[in-house]
């Protein structure tokens, strides 16, 4: 993505400062996305029980809030 500035902050930015702008809200927009995933995560029960033990179930939940808790503070 790139962002064009309006007419009065074109001279006041240069190429350098909207470089790391960009750079910037890349990495917001990518942690947004991140969170977004992890929320959008889950497993069912039933389905579950068959494919996967409990203890690495709790496990996997367990990794999720903390990468969820995470990416929501950062």
């Amino acid at each position: 993505m790139s962002y064009s500035s309006p007419y009065p902050l074109a001279y006041i930015f240069d190429d350098h400062a909207a470089f790391t702008y960009n750079t910037i809200f890349v990495l917001l927009l990518q942690i947004k996305r991140a969170k977004v995933s992890l929320d959008n995560i889950l497993l069912r029960t039933s389905a579950s029980k068959i494919l996967r033990p409990h203890d690495e179930l709790k496990t996997f939940y367990a990794a999720r809030g903390r990468l969820s808790w995470f990416v929501k503070w950062v």
